[in-house]
């Protein structure tokens, strides 16, 4: 589900654990596994598709089709 959520648009850590029912450090260690399987950017500062925060924001690039 985090996946979805930051291939659609950069988000913040906050966005993205409420938006997948998560607390914070969850979603910490979903991005870190992530992170180790796709290329995970981390934008900072970088502003939140969801919230509109100036944080560092998480996206993921889609596949090629």
């Amino acid at each position: 589900m985090v996946t979805a959520l930051i291939m659609e648009r950069p988000l913040c850590l906050t966005c993205v654990a409420q938006r997948a029912s998560l607390d914070v450090s969850e979603a910490t260690t979903i991005l870190d596994k992530i992170e180790s399987v796709l290329k995970l950017r981390r934008v900072t500062p970088g502003r939140c598709r969801a919230c509109g925060s100036v944080v560092t924001v998480f996206s993921v690039d889609q596949p090629p089709a």
